[in-house]
């Protein structure tokens, strides 16, 4: 009988940063795909998009200015709304379109095809050819995002609450926002998932609305590592990415649980405005430094341990041996790391015998017993440069090398 292990592949999420050109550039507010599999960013300076992996402005766009929202249509045609109108993308153009002058904060179609636009003072539906009708009702002016609740209804997500408007009889709208209703009526977001179901993202986290009926609330005590769920997006396998203040949240309805993509490791800053689904599945996620993109490979261990046995051997081990901490001279800048003398050499060069020393036991690889000696030989130079059989040295450096970090 084998005693051993296969190395089944397995999916391994990995990231990849897009940053754009100048820092109102990299204040992402809203990210969309266009029918051509583009992404398309809203940002402080303008609405960008990115085109084989280079960020570009199309015409058009310094001229219709700060870029606040997107929604792509059913035909592939990306809206945004902004701070000085509505337009539409034309190919590579940004095209303003009348009646806006003012500022556009929240898009959406119905399942007719029917685009609307909010504004602080109101809602408008497109008829064919461009015209627009306001929609009469009443709601908190403070709109966040609005979404189609059925042929005859709108969602309407506010600073003070959930409003549900008829679209056509102008009958004043029912509010939601109460403690029974919403975790909070400071609103982010909303967003229709496949089922119809309606998340509805704010300062208290997530819920999830069946036609009137709440179904599910994820907060806090649910698991959101942050409360503010500022936009929500649905993935190919029915997960919720969500944007929030510390990184992006991901909940899986199957084991009913997050997992959380934060600092450098996966984002190029923890303060997530926005998220998308791209073509492939991936999840590509606007923060107030730029775009970052959550990719997934599939790879298995021993692939795994040797893509970072090589960052370590080429970034953490120096003469004789010792294993110790990299610094970067300008951060996210590896061509200029260099390797400090520490007074934890020792431990750091001890787990590293004893990880690659496991290694070549389960696959005896000639190159993990060769790490595992040379680990192995530094240890024993801090025991005997001391020249004594019990002092044992905390980091060593050649001679006439100045000390990097430990004086």
């Amino acid at each position: 009988m084998s005693n051993s292990v296969s190395d089944t592949p397995f999916w391994q999420d990995y990231h990849e940063s897009f940053p754009l050109g100048s820092p109102p550039e990299n204040d992402v507010h809203s990210l969309t795909f266009d029918g051509r599999g583009r992404l398309w960013a809203a940002t402080a300076a303008g609405v960008r998009f990115l085109d084989r992996n280079v960020w570009r402005s199309p015409v058009g766009a310094d001229s219709f200015g700060e870029a606040l929202t997107l929604v792509r249509d059913r035909t592939g045609t990306v809206w945004v709304g902004g701070v000085r109108g509505l337009a539409r993308i034309d190919g590579d153009r940004v095209v303003g379109l009348g009646p806006f002058s003012d500022l556009i904060c929240a898009l959406t179609e119905t399942p007719n095809g029917t685009i609307l636009a909010a504004g602080p003072a109101q809602i408008w539906f497109r008829h064919p050819r461009d015209s627009w009708e306001e929609l009469k009702g009443r709601w908190h002016k403070a709109i966040r995002g609005i979404a189609p609740a059925d042929e005859n209804h709108l969602w309407i997500a506010t600073a003070s609450g959930l409003y549900l408007q008829h679209t056509s009889s102008g009958k004043p709208s029912r509010r939601l926002g109460t403690p029974n209703q919403l975790l909070s009526s400071n609103l982010y977001c909303l967003t229709t998932l496949a089922d119809g179901t309606v998340a509805v993202g704010s300062t208290g986290g997530v819920d999830l609305y069946r036609g009137t009926m709440r179904i599910r609330s994820l907060g806090v005590a649910e698991g959101l590592p942050n409360r503010h769920a500022r936009q929500i997006a649905q993935d190919a396998e029915g997960r919720l990415w969500i944007s929030t203040k510390l990184g992006v949240a991901r909940y899986d309805f199957k084991s009913k649980s997050f997992s959380l993509r934060h600092s450098r490791r996966w984002l190029a800053s923890d303060d997530a405005k926005s998220v998308a689904i791209g073509p492939d599945g991936m999840a590509w996620v606007g923060t107030n430094q730029g775009v970052d993109a959550i990719r997934r490979k599939r790879i298995t261990l021993a692939e795994k341990a040797s893509h970072f046995g090589e960052i370590v051997r080429k970034r953490h081990i120096r003469t004789p041996g010792l294993v110790g901490p990299a610094v970067l001279k300008r951060a996210g800048n590896l061509s200029e790391s260099f390797i400090e003398d520490d007074d934890n050499d020792g431990e750091h060069t001890a787990m590293h015998l004893a990880v690659e020393s496991l290694r070549y036991a389960v696959t005896k690889d000639p190159k993990a017993r060769q790490n595992a000696r040379e680990a192995f030989n530094a240890m024993v130079v801090l025991q005997e440069v001391t020249g004594t059989p019990h002092f044992i040295a905390r980091s060593v450096l050649p001679v006439g090398t100045a000390p990097l970090h430990e004086v």
